[in-house]
């Protein structure tokens, strides 16, 4: 009687730690699917019935597979990011520097303060519109990428169309950069091109990439002051 009532014990706190488990995991993920825990358990029989110890189901190694070539896809497409925000903000830079500020402002929408012509064709773009979704909140700014940078990025379907992002610093409808400095405010570029998203492969996005980055190199060379931009 004494061995049956260990055994009970055993048996009912081995199951209050394998329900733990499960009730963390589904309360951490956000997810209670009891079809899947059915599932495993009707596994976990198959497997004891053919004494098989260790085994771990094809889905899920497709899926950290999965996984590994997205992490991929994304680092290429944030350096490609990195690249457009380098453009974006150098040819900000450049406008204040030879006009002593430029306006952000969140009223305007397509009406806003655009590039001067030779500073988007050396910089291949051209701000659509500017919006603030919330007073006080942060600016969205839309461009339109062109020249050489449209070109290469249409050799793969990809849309010119840019946005980023601009801290708001006062509080109300627009945003002054009355220095090149200012550009730090600058984040968040948004190119449309999504790892879990894309059909270019790994070789395509880099081949992107290398195409993209000998036009900022070429750039690199006729610029006073380098500014950091990291997506």
């Amino acid at each position: 009687m004494e061995n049956t009532n260990h055994a009970i014990s055993n048996y009912e706190n081995l199951l209050a730690d394998i329900q733990k488990k499960a009730a963390d995991h589904c309360k951490t993920n956000g997810r209670y699917d009891e079809s899947l825990f059915n599932i495993g358990v009707e596994l976990g029989r198959l497997l004891h019935s053919n004494n098989i110890k260790d085994h771990r189901p094809q889905f899920f190694i497709d899926f950290e597979q999965a996984q590994i070539n997205y992490s991929k896809l994304d680092i290429r497409i944030s350096n490609i990011k990195s690249i457009i925000g380098f453009f974006i903000i150098h040819a900000i830079a450049e406008q204040v520097d030879e006009n002593g500020d430029f306006c952000f402002d969140g009223d305007e929408d397509t009406r806003c303060e655009k590039l001067d012509e030779s500073i988007a064709e050396k910089f291949f773009f051209q701000i659509s519109s500017v919006r603030q979704n919330q007073h006080g909140g942060n600016f969205e700014v839309d461009v339109e990428l062109n020249g050489q940078i449209a070109e290469i990025l249409s050799k793969y379907n990809i849309s010119p169309d840019v946005t980023f992002e601009i801290d708001n610093t006062t509080g109300g409808s627009y945003e002054v950069f009355y220095k090149s400095d200012d550009v730090s405010q600058i984040y968040y570029v948004n190119l449309g091109l999504h790892a879990r998203s894309t059909e270019l492969t790994d070789s395509q996005l880099i081949e992107l990439e290398v195409a993209l980055k000998e036009i900022q190199v070429f750039l690199l060379l006729s610029l006073n002051k380098v500014y950091s931009y990291k997506n």
